[in-house]
């Protein structure tokens, strides 16, 4: 971010609750694909996958 981090320090602040839940979440599917990977478990993994796309396409 090469933006002011005032103006960072001041948003994540005022949006605290929000963003300590999109942590988390981004926390816990870091943490589900990691260990998919680390099981080489090929079906989990097309399974995370899909549901990635699924979500972002919903949010498009």
């Amino acid at each position: 971010a090469s933006s002011d981090p005032v103006m960072w320090r001041d948003i994540a602040v005022q949006n605290r609750t929000a963003m300590l839940e999109m942590m988390d979440f981004f926390a816990a599917s870091y943490a589900e694909l990691r260990s998919l990977v680390a099981e080489s478990d090929a079906e989990g993994l097309e399974r995370f996958f899909k549901r990635s796309r699924d979500h972002r396409e919903s949010i498009l």
